[in-house]
């Protein structure tokens, strides 16, 4: 490939690592905040309303700890951690392992919406990456 051919296909990717990030951030963000709300008010309750436990309280408190880890979630010192995994950077770097093929695995859309999106994104998304990689091969190779 020619090197302004190449130059396009790393700007059609730029723009599809972009749009990627806003969208799993825009279907992702809200989710991961409702987690980390009802976590903290499960966690709230817990410390100031039962002085003395039972097996169904408890029970309950480990479902809730355990949908807000499956959100994503980081949860230390048994607070939800004030950073977030959907904002706009990180969803940026979902998009790329997700174009590229690494899948690094810390965060994956939890709505249905994410999921639903992900796939044609991916199919779309990790041929043009191919693309892209094969032309600056051919580039360099010359």
């Amino acid at each position: 490939m020619k090197g302004k051919i190449v130059a396009l296909m790393c700007l059609i990717n730029l723009c599809w690592l972009l749009i990627g990030g806003g969208v799993f951030s825009a279907l992702e963000w809200q989710n991961e905040s409702n987690e980390k709300v009802n976590f903290e008010i499960s966690r709230t309750n817990l410390l100031q309303n039962y002085t003395c436990l039972t097996e169904e309280e408890v029970a309950n408190f480990i479902k809730v700890i355990v949908a807000a880890t499956n959100a994503g979630l980081t949860l230390d010192n048994s607070t939800a951690s004030e950073g977030t995994n959907w904002d706009f950077a990180n969803a940026i770097f979902f998009s790329s392992t997700v174009l590229t093929t690494i899948g690094y695995g810390h965060i994956s859309p939890s709505t249905y919406g994410g999921q639903a999106f992900l796939i044609p994104y991916a199919l779309i998304g990790i041929p043009l990456c191919g693309l892209l990689l094969n032309g600056i091969g051919e580039n360099i190779g010359d």
